[in-house]
């Protein structure tokens, strides 16, 4: 755990440095998470998914040929002091991979999936966690897994009324847990109801999706390919599109380079992106207030660059609603997270194009005269290119302009 250190600067602001002193909370973890919502002062504990080697008990000798296996655990860690106030351990066959939150402090919902793809339910109160006591937690399997029993659940993301779920085939499934969430995420009520609002939604998306973040009323897609997706609330214009028109199924965005790591914050959305040699940069979209955005406190309804300083090593980055957080390490086992897309199958119309236009880039090769290759030029812009009205007006225009210019030179 990181702890960052505050100074009071001469002007009476209060300014805060980098992360100054650490301490190990525990070792052997397989995930962690915190309360969803992007105001830091709800984040009171670190919740800690680790993997614990079993205590060996008074009937088994060292050095026995009996096998522990090891046992999963939840364990609760005070934000500020580290201290472990909570723990669950479980049977060594329930082994987990992630673990989320959902919900207030008084109805927290823990979400936990097994290795298997199966998701699972534990209530939660962290009023009563500075109460030491024993109980035993009742695991409940979520909707998902009874709607789409042969479908594993591969990864869940949650807000504080939502959660999202990216299956073994990459589709992705949401459920809200609020009439208003519902309609900042789908642009209506309609569908909605209390009693199946822990239902999931299949969201429309021909791609495999491979990364998600999802925020209270907006969410962001990654497919395999690197294209980005957005969906929800636009009031912002926190979605990228260039606009603040809401959109209730994901909308593809342009990013000027290959995305790394996604995150949707309070109303604003930051993008890491990688180069092609391999520098790092930081691009956000919508609110700048707070320092959301840095260098852009007016806000963009397009991605922009930040005023960044990423890493080359910077893995991933999350948001709260006034901090930005960059994760700088690097694992050379790491697989690669996005591939080039395969080409598409070339119609026969495609193929007699491209054999046209081949034809005249010959033809226009052994023309000796400027005159002569746009005349080459125009026919291939009139017969052998599909193109609107408008760009062959504007290409046909163009180039008698080129000719007329051409012809005046040669005359003088």
């Amino acid at each position: 755990m990181l702890c960052d250190s505050v100074t009071l600067a001469p002007s009476g602001q209060l300014v805060w440095s980098e992360a100054s002193r650490s301490s190990v909370l525990c070792r052997n973890v397989k995930d962690i998470t915190v309360d969803p919502r992007s105001d830091v002062s709800h984040r009171q504990y670190v919740y800690v998914l680790v993997a614990r080697s079993p205590r060996v008990s008074a009937g088994v000798q060292p050095g026995s040929s009996v096998s522990l296996k090891k046992c999963d655990s939840v364990e609760i860690y005070q934000q500020y002091s580290g201290e472990r106030v909570f723990h669950m351990t479980f049977h060594p066959s329930l082994t987990f991979s992630q673990l989320r939150l959902m919900g207030s402090e008084v109805n927290r919902t823990l979400l936990l999936l097994t290795d298997s793809g199966r998701v699972y339910t534990v209530p939660m109160n962290e009023t009563q966690l500075n109460r030491p006591r024993s109980f035993t937690v009742q695991l409940t399997l979520r909707e998902i897994n009874h709607s789409l029993p042969d479908l594993p659940v591969k990864q869940i993301h949650t807000s504080y009324s939502s959660a999202l779920y990216i299956t073994g085939d990459s589709s992705v499934y949401l459920e809200t847990h609020s009439a208003g969430v519902h309609r900042h995420l789908f642009g209506t009520s309609q569908g909605f109801s209390s009693n199946n609002g822990r239902t999931p939604m299949l969201l429309p998306l021909p791609y495999k999706v491979v990364m998600c973040s999802l925020g209270l009323t907006h969410l962001c897609l990654l497919d395999e390919s690197g294209r980005v997706f957005m969906q929800g609330s636009n009031n912002h214009g926190q979605l990228g599109t260039g606009d603040k028109i809401d959109r209730q199924e994901p909308t593809q965005v342009a990013l000027s380079l290959t995305p790394v790591d996604v995150c949707c914050g309070l109303n604003h959305s930051l993008a890491l992106l990688r180069g092609e040699t391999g520098e790092k940069e930081v691009q956000g979209c919508g609110c700048g207030r707070g320092g959301r955005l840095p260098g852009w406190s007016q806000g963009s309804p397009v991605f922009v660059r930040l005023s960044v300083k990423a890493p080359r090593s910077t893995r991933a980055l999350c948001s709260s609603k006034y901090y930005l957080y960059l994760l700088c390490c690097y694992d050379i086992e790491e697989p690669l997270m996005f591939r080039t897309p395969p080409p598409g199958a070339e119609s026969e119309k495609e193929a007699a194009e491209r054999e046209g236009l081949q034809r005249c880039l010959s033809q226009l090769r052994g023309c000796g005269h400027l005159q002569d290759q746009l005349a080459t030029l125009r026919q291939a812009v009139q017969s052998h290119m599909t193109l609107s009205s408008a760009q062959k007006d504007f290409l046909e225009e163009a180039l008698s302009t080129m000719q007329q210019g051409s012809s005046s030179t040669i005359q003088t």
